[in-house]
């Protein structure tokens, strides 16, 4: 394990964030943490961007309660009932929101990553959901030895609304179902995890 250290964290109002230290990491190589339980699903974020090009992501369900926040180079591990979800990802800087819909199995681990790509000028925030056979799944090991390990039972604003004020999470909402609706189906493959995108306990290792 390595020692304790400092993680960037979203306030809950979108507007600042905040380092605290993270009690709980993971070396490089380690895969320990990403083995689901047999009766439960793990659902994980990648982010692997440095400080400087990073964005500072918010996970919230369709009632808008915060599930986790992440930070840049950081991996945050959520326990996941199994069954189908509508989960949304929205950045600080209002840039962008994405919706996901998520089918996840009991004894699996689903990885979605988040990262940023540079346009005219601007930081843009992109979400790739990890399909077996995508690029995003190819690279998947090496995003993850660059990551700290965090959970998101220990985050602060798990269970709490994402926002003070709760229409400008249905905004991010409402753009995000949006997108969803007139971008297209390759748009929305992309956004998509089934069942068998996950690892099982035996495939994790191989990460």
């Amino acid at each position: 394990m390595k020692p304790e250290h400092l993680v960037l964290w979203i306030s809950l109002a979108f507007v600042a964030a905040v380092p605290l230290v993270c009690p709980l990491s993971a070396a490089a190589g380690d895969t320990s943490a990403f083995v689901a339980p047999d009766d439960g699903a793990l659902l994980v974020f990648v982010q692997t961007e440095r400080i400087q090009d990073s964005s500072d992501f918010i996970v919230f369900d369709t009632k808008g309660i915060c599930l986790a926040t992440l930070g840049p180079r950081q991996a945050e591990v959520l326990r996941m009932k199994p069954g189908r979800y509508t989960l949304f990802v929205s950045d600080v800087a209002n840039q962008s929101s994405f919706r996901l819909e998520l089918a996840l199995a009991a004894g699996r681990t689903y990885f979605v990553r988040l990262y940023s790509v540079n346009k005219y000028g601007w930081t843009v925030p992109q979400l790739a959901t990890v399909q077996r056979g995508s690029n995003a799944y190819k690279g998947l090991k090496t995003w993850l030895e660059q990551t700290d390990v965090t959970y998101a039972h220990d985050d602060q604003c798990r269970g709490k609304p994402a926002d003070k004020r709760a229409n400008r999470t249905q905004r991010r909402i409402n753009e995000a179902n949006a997108d969803w609706k007139s971008e297209g189906d390759e748009y929305r493959r992309g956004l998509i995890l089934i069942e068998s995108d996950g690892l099982t306990s035996t495939e994790v290792p191989w990460l």
